[in-house]
């Protein structure tokens, strides 16, 4: 229920415990809360200030972050889509690939290019989505650019050409796929 004279804060009560709680999100898709487990008595009108102020300076700090992220990622898309660029010179291209080493991406002779589109993602999951995929350059060195908000390319490095790499790849493109929809 709402708390009087604070319209964005809410108290749930059970028998053991009370908690005044806040969304960081906006409250229709609401992934994040802020919540304070009250004692023995209810939160005075300073400790409700506090809270409130306390989600408002969390929000803006992940703001911060986001725009943050943001603007690395969209540097780093633009260096993935730039070394896919068909029209770039051998020059230019190696021009390239030495800026990201430089950069500290990790880069393969060769990769196995992915593309997988994922219909009706909320807000939400697109930017879990990114964040996946993402975290994929640091533990599998896999490259990854959004090309818009449905449809993502995966540099997956290529390890060779085994007997089994076609039927890696293809359970590794299922495993992605399945590491989204579960978000």
């Amino acid at each position: 229920r709402p708390v009087a004279e604070h319209p964005k804060l809410l108290r749930k009560t059970s028998r053991e415990h009370s908690v005044v709680y806040t969304s960081l999100d906006q409250p229709a898709t609401a992934h994040a809360y802020v919540a304070v487990l009250e004692g023995n008595t209810a939160l005075s009108q300073h400790e409700l200030h506090t809270l409130r102020h306390a989600r408002d300076a969390i929000s803006m700090s992940l703001l911060q972050q986001r725009a943050s992220q943001s603007v690395a990622r969209e540097k780093h898309n633009e260096f993935v889509q730039t070394l896919v660029d068909g029209s770039l010179s051998v020059n230019a291209r190696k021009t390239h690939v030495l800026r990201g080493r430089e950069r500290g991406i990790p880069l393969h002779e060769h990769y196995f290019a992915i593309v997988i589109k994922f219909y009706d993602l909320d807000e939400y999951s697109l930017r879990a989505a990114m964040s996946l995929f993402h975290g994929k350059l640091e533990t599998e060195h896999v490259l990854f650019s959004s090309l818009d908000r449905t449809r993502f390319l995966l540099l997956v490095p290529d390890q060779g050409n085994n007997g089994r790499a076609h039927d890696e790849r293809i359970s590794l493109v299922y495993r992605y796929i399945d590491e989204v929809s579960r978000i």
